[in-house]
């Protein structure tokens, strides 16, 4: 049993990746970016290391994502107040106005949960909230 629920999970996972990587895709964004906003949002400004680590990334990594959202206007980098050899990401106006647009984009079509009835998928996010919360996750329900 276990074994075909890790397998319905991915499925679910790969499934919203690519609806996700759809959304992103319509505004020039790759999936790794829209998480990135999404994170830099969520935290307000963070140094760039930090987010490698929301990531889970290499920090090198970040420099080619905080590259292609500060040339679309949507991050600024800025030097730590506390230490000038840090770089802060900053959302810009136009960041939190993408990020806005991003979520309601990738919460309006929600693949296969719009099968489930409102008291089904309410079950299922119980479900998943009591998994997220046994392996010491997150159990925040809003799209990042």
């Amino acid at each position: 049993m276990e074994e075909q629920l890790r397998a319905a999970v991915l499925g679910v996972m790969h499934a919203q990746r690519r609806h996700l990587e759809s959304c992103s895709a319509a505004h020039g964004l790759s999936a790794q970016q829209a998480i990135s906003l999404f994170q830099l949002v969520d935290a307000g400004s963070i140094p760039m290391r930090e987010l490698a680590g929301r990531i889970g990334c290499d920090p090198s990594y970040v420099t080619g994502i905080a590259d292609r959202l500060e040339a679309l206007g949507l991050v600024q980098r800025l030097p730590s107040t506390d230490d000038r050899r840090v770089k802060l990401l900053v959302v810009t106006d136009e960041g939190f106005a993408m990020r806005a647009q991003l979520v309601d984009e990738v919460n309006a079509v929600t693949p296969g949960f719009s099968a489930l009835t409102p008291p089904e998928q309410e079950c299922l996010l119980g479900l998943l909230t009591k998994v997220l919360d046994a392996i010491g996750e997150s159990s925040d329900t809003e799209t990042r």
